[in-house]
Protein backbone atom coordinates (compact mmCIF):
# COMPACT_ATOMS: atom_id res chain seq x y z
CA UNK A 1 0.00 0.00 0.00
CA UNK A 2 1.45 3.15 -0.88
CA UNK A 3 0.73 4.44 2.14
CA UNK A 4 3.01 7.34 4.69
CA UNK A 5 3.16 6.99 8.76
CA UNK A 6 4.08 10.71 9.73
CA UNK A 7 7.19 11.13 12.47
CA UNK A 8 4.65 11.10 15.26
CA UNK A 9 2.24 8.33 14.15
CA UNK A 10 4.73 5.39 15.77
CA UNK A 11 6.74 7.49 18.69
CA UNK A 12 4.80 6.64 21.50
CA UNK A 13 5.17 9.98 22.38
CA UNK A 14 4.56 13.72 21.88
CA UNK A 15 7.09 16.62 21.54
CA UNK A 16 9.24 17.31 23.11
CA UNK A 17 9.88 14.25 24.91
CA UNK A 18 12.37 12.07 22.46
CA UNK A 19 10.40 8.78 20.62
CA UNK A 20 10.04 5.95 23.20
CA UNK A 21 10.50 3.28 19.92
CA UNK A 22 13.86 3.31 18.18
CA UNK A 23 13.59 4.80 14.27
CA UNK A 24 14.40 1.31 13.18
CA UNK A 25 11.44 -0.34 15.25
CA UNK A 26 9.57 2.10 13.59
CA UNK A 27 10.86 1.24 9.72
CA UNK A 28 10.47 -2.50 10.38
CA UNK A 29 6.66 -2.29 11.63
CA UNK A 30 5.51 -0.09 8.86
CA UNK A 31 7.36 -2.63 6.41
CA UNK A 32 5.26 -5.51 8.33
CA UNK A 33 2.16 -3.52 7.76
CA UNK A 34 2.46 -3.25 3.91
CA UNK A 35 3.06 0.56 3.97
CA UNK A 36 5.84 2.26 1.72
CA UNK A 37 6.78 5.03 3.41
CA UNK A 38 7.42 6.98 7.18
CA UNK A 39 8.39 11.09 8.37
CA UNK A 40 11.25 11.86 10.38
CA UNK A 41 12.61 14.81 12.28
CA UNK A 42 16.13 16.08 10.66
CA UNK A 43 17.25 15.65 14.63
CA UNK A 44 16.17 11.96 14.53
CA UNK A 45 17.81 11.05 11.72
CA UNK A 46 21.12 13.05 12.48
CA UNK A 47 21.94 10.68 14.99
CA UNK A 48 22.64 7.65 12.68
CA UNK A 49 24.71 7.27 10.12
CA UNK A 50 23.85 7.69 6.55
CA UNK A 51 25.08 3.60 6.21
CA UNK A 52 23.43 2.29 8.25
CA UNK A 53 19.89 4.35 7.66
CA UNK A 54 20.33 3.27 3.91
CA UNK A 55 20.84 -0.01 4.59
CA UNK A 56 17.56 -0.39 7.27
CA UNK A 57 15.53 1.87 4.61
CA UNK A 58 16.98 -0.51 1.66
CA UNK A 59 16.48 -4.20 3.65
CA UNK A 60 12.77 -3.10 4.59
CA UNK A 61 11.26 -1.53 0.97
CA UNK A 62 10.51 1.57 3.13
CA UNK A 63 11.44 5.19 1.54
CA UNK A 64 11.43 8.23 4.09
CA UNK A 65 9.17 10.11 2.15
CA UNK A 66 9.14 13.36 4.58
CA UNK A 67 11.09 15.33 6.76
CA UNK A 68 9.48 17.38 10.05
CA UNK A 69 9.50 20.20 10.02
CA UNK A 70 10.67 23.79 8.67
CA UNK A 71 9.66 26.63 10.96
CA UNK A 72 10.97 29.81 11.69
CA UNK A 73 10.95 31.00 7.89
CA UNK A 74 7.83 33.04 8.67
CA UNK A 75 10.11 35.38 11.01
CA UNK A 76 12.91 35.05 8.85
CA UNK A 77 15.46 32.66 10.36
CA UNK A 78 16.81 30.44 7.83
CA UNK A 79 19.70 28.73 10.12
CA UNK A 80 17.70 25.34 10.49
CA UNK A 81 17.24 24.78 7.00
CA UNK A 82 20.68 23.65 6.13
CA UNK A 83 20.26 20.25 8.42
CA UNK A 84 16.67 19.33 6.73
CA UNK A 85 17.78 20.25 2.99
CA UNK A 86 20.97 18.36 3.75
CA UNK A 87 19.22 14.97 4.80
CA UNK A 88 16.86 16.17 1.97
CA UNK A 89 19.17 15.25 -0.83
CA UNK A 90 21.05 12.58 1.04
CA UNK A 91 17.99 10.67 1.45
CA UNK A 92 16.44 11.82 -1.82
CA UNK A 93 12.94 12.80 0.74
CA UNK A 94 10.69 14.32 -1.92
CA UNK A 95 8.69 17.20 0.73
CA UNK A 96 10.04 18.97 3.95
CA UNK A 97 6.59 19.88 5.75
CA UNK A 98 6.20 22.88 7.42
CA UNK A 99 3.08 25.26 9.00
CA UNK A 100 3.00 28.76 9.98
CA UNK A 101 2.43 28.42 14.08
CA UNK A 102 1.31 31.97 15.70
CA UNK A 103 1.25 30.98 19.40
CA UNK A 104 -0.60 33.74 21.17
CA UNK A 105 -0.15 36.76 21.89
CA UNK A 106 2.13 36.60 18.13
CA UNK A 107 -0.11 37.68 15.38
CA UNK A 108 0.31 37.24 11.98
CA UNK A 109 3.18 38.58 10.04
CA UNK A 110 2.87 41.40 6.71
CA UNK A 111 1.09 39.33 4.34
CA UNK A 112 3.64 40.54 1.68
CA UNK A 113 6.49 39.84 3.95
CA UNK A 114 5.29 36.12 4.81
CA UNK A 115 4.16 35.47 0.51
CA UNK A 116 8.15 37.06 -0.12
CA UNK A 117 9.53 34.74 2.81
CA UNK A 118 7.67 31.59 2.15
CA UNK A 119 8.55 31.92 -1.74
CA UNK A 120 12.34 32.31 -0.78
CA UNK A 121 11.38 29.11 1.42
CA UNK A 122 10.32 27.05 -1.67
CA UNK A 123 12.96 28.18 -4.19
CA UNK A 124 15.89 27.19 -1.72
CA UNK A 125 14.50 23.89 -1.37
CA UNK A 126 13.83 23.18 -5.12
CA UNK A 127 17.44 24.07 -5.34
CA UNK A 128 18.33 20.95 -3.08
CA UNK A 129 15.61 18.67 -4.90
CA UNK A 130 12.54 19.04 -1.91
CA UNK A 131 9.00 19.81 -1.69
CA UNK A 132 7.59 22.08 0.79
CA UNK A 133 3.84 21.21 2.05
CA UNK A 134 2.44 23.78 3.70
CA UNK A 135 -0.47 22.45 6.49
CA UNK A 136 -2.52 24.60 8.04
CA UNK A 137 -2.81 24.40 12.16
CA UNK A 138 -5.91 25.68 12.99
CA UNK A 139 -5.45 24.14 16.82
CA UNK A 140 -3.64 27.11 16.71
CA UNK A 141 -5.52 30.64 15.88
CA UNK A 142 -4.65 33.07 12.85
CA UNK A 143 -3.27 30.61 9.83
CA UNK A 144 -6.38 28.10 8.56
CA UNK A 145 -6.72 26.65 5.44
CA UNK A 146 -8.01 30.15 4.20
CA UNK A 147 -4.86 31.72 4.90
CA UNK A 148 -2.67 29.18 3.61
CA UNK A 149 -4.59 28.63 0.52
CA UNK A 150 -3.82 32.73 -0.08
CA UNK A 151 -0.16 32.08 0.52
CA UNK A 152 0.10 29.04 -1.59
CA UNK A 153 -1.50 30.98 -4.65
CA UNK A 154 -0.11 34.02 -4.66
CA UNK A 155 3.71 32.28 -4.50
CA UNK A 156 2.70 29.59 -6.86
CA UNK A 157 5.84 27.73 -6.83
CA UNK A 158 6.02 24.19 -8.58
CA UNK A 159 7.12 22.67 -5.35
CA UNK A 160 4.70 23.92 -2.74
CA UNK A 161 1.34 22.82 -1.98
CA UNK A 162 -0.89 22.21 0.63
CA UNK A 163 -0.66 19.40 3.36
CA UNK A 164 -4.42 18.20 4.11
CA UNK A 165 -4.41 17.10 7.85
CA UNK A 166 -8.12 16.01 8.15
CA UNK A 167 -8.68 16.80 11.64
CA UNK A 168 -7.37 20.26 10.74
CA UNK A 169 -9.94 20.53 7.43
CA UNK A 170 -13.06 19.24 10.03
CA UNK A 171 -11.96 21.48 12.96
CA UNK A 172 -11.86 24.39 10.03
CA UNK A 173 -15.29 26.01 8.35
CA UNK A 174 -13.20 26.90 5.79
CA UNK A 175 -11.20 23.46 5.03
CA UNK A 176 -13.52 21.94 3.00
CA UNK A 177 -14.41 24.76 0.86
CA UNK A 178 -10.37 25.05 0.25
CA UNK A 179 -10.35 21.21 -0.71
CA UNK A 180 -12.85 21.95 -2.99
CA UNK A 181 -11.82 24.91 -4.90
CA UNK A 182 -7.66 23.96 -4.36
CA UNK A 183 -5.59 23.44 -7.69
CA UNK A 184 -4.41 20.04 -8.58
CA UNK A 185 -0.96 21.70 -8.00
CA UNK A 186 -1.48 22.78 -4.84
CA UNK A 187 -2.23 19.31 -3.44
CA UNK A 188 0.56 18.00 -1.17
CA UNK A 189 -0.97 14.83 -0.02
CA UNK A 190 -3.97 13.95 2.57
CA UNK A 191 -3.10 12.73 6.11
CA UNK A 192 -6.25 10.13 7.02
CA UNK A 193 -7.60 10.63 10.46
CA UNK A 194 -11.11 10.83 11.93
CA UNK A 195 -12.55 12.10 15.20
CA UNK A 196 -16.22 13.31 16.44
CA UNK A 197 -17.95 15.84 14.33
CA UNK A 198 -18.23 18.40 17.63
CA UNK A 199 -14.50 18.26 19.35
CA UNK A 200 -14.61 18.01 23.08
CA UNK A 201 -14.14 21.48 24.82
CA UNK A 202 -10.18 21.25 24.97
CA UNK A 203 -9.61 21.68 21.09
CA UNK A 204 -5.66 21.11 22.08
CA UNK A 205 -6.17 17.54 23.92
CA UNK A 206 -8.60 16.66 21.10
CA UNK A 207 -5.88 17.31 18.47
CA UNK A 208 -3.02 15.06 20.44
CA UNK A 209 -4.71 13.03 22.39
CA UNK A 210 -8.19 11.93 20.68
CA UNK A 211 -7.92 11.80 16.83
CA UNK A 212 -9.57 8.75 15.68
CA UNK A 213 -8.72 5.97 13.65
CA UNK A 214 -10.02 6.45 10.30
CA UNK A 215 -13.48 5.24 9.93
CA UNK A 216 -13.94 4.99 13.51
CA UNK A 217 -15.15 8.53 13.50
CA UNK A 218 -17.56 11.01 12.06
CA UNK A 219 -15.27 12.33 9.65
CA UNK A 220 -16.09 12.24 5.87
CA UNK A 221 -12.93 11.26 5.20
CA UNK A 222 -14.03 9.08 1.43
CA UNK A 223 -15.80 12.32 0.48
CA UNK A 224 -12.51 14.57 1.23
CA UNK A 225 -10.26 12.21 -0.67
CA UNK A 226 -12.79 11.99 -3.85
CA UNK A 227 -13.28 15.68 -3.39
CA UNK A 228 -8.83 16.18 -3.86
CA UNK A 229 -9.05 13.61 -6.21
CA UNK A 230 -11.38 15.57 -8.18
CA UNK A 231 -9.22 18.21 -8.62
CA UNK A 232 -6.67 16.28 -10.98
CA UNK A 233 -4.19 15.34 -8.18
CA UNK A 234 -3.06 12.24 -7.35
CA UNK A 235 -3.14 12.86 -3.47
CA UNK A 236 -0.56 11.15 -1.51
CA UNK A 237 -1.98 9.87 1.42
CA UNK A 238 -0.30 9.74 4.80
CA UNK A 239 -1.95 8.88 8.59
CA UNK A 240 -1.68 11.13 11.66
CA UNK A 241 -3.79 9.75 14.34
CA UNK A 242 -2.23 11.54 17.03
CA UNK A 243 -4.17 9.12 20.08
CA UNK A 244 -3.14 8.83 24.09
CA UNK A 245 -4.77 4.94 23.28
CA UNK A 246 -2.29 4.35 20.35
CA UNK A 247 0.53 5.99 21.57
CA UNK A 248 0.43 2.82 24.04
CA UNK A 249 0.20 0.04 21.59
CA UNK A 250 3.72 -1.33 20.09
CA UNK A 251 4.78 0.04 16.29
CA UNK A 252 3.96 -2.95 15.57
CA UNK A 253 0.45 -3.56 16.57
CA UNK A 254 -0.09 0.24 15.97
CA UNK A 255 0.33 0.06 12.10
CA UNK A 256 -1.17 -2.88 11.59
CA UNK A 257 -4.38 -1.43 13.18
CA UNK A 258 -3.77 1.38 11.37
CA UNK A 259 -3.21 0.09 7.97
CA UNK A 260 -6.66 -1.99 8.88
CA UNK A 261 -8.56 0.91 9.31
CA UNK A 262 -7.42 3.00 6.10
CA UNK A 263 -7.91 0.16 3.60
CA UNK A 264 -11.46 0.32 5.16
CA UNK A 265 -11.76 4.06 4.35
CA UNK A 266 -9.92 3.37 0.95
CA UNK A 267 -12.44 0.53 -0.01
CA UNK A 268 -15.27 3.06 0.73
Amino acid sequence: MELMFTNLQLTGTLPPEPPRYAFAERVAAVAEAGATGIGVTAAELDGIPDGATHQLLDGHGVRIVELEAMFGWFDGDTAPEEALFRLAETYRVPRIKTAVLLIPPAGAPDPDVLAERFAGLCDRAAAHGTAVALEPVVVLPGFGHAAAHDLIRTVDRPNAGLMFDAWHVFRDPSGPSVAETVAARHVAGLELTDGLATPGPDLMDDCVNRRMLPGDGEFDLAGLLRTLRATGAEVPLSVEVLSAELRELTPREHAARVVAAVTKVLEA
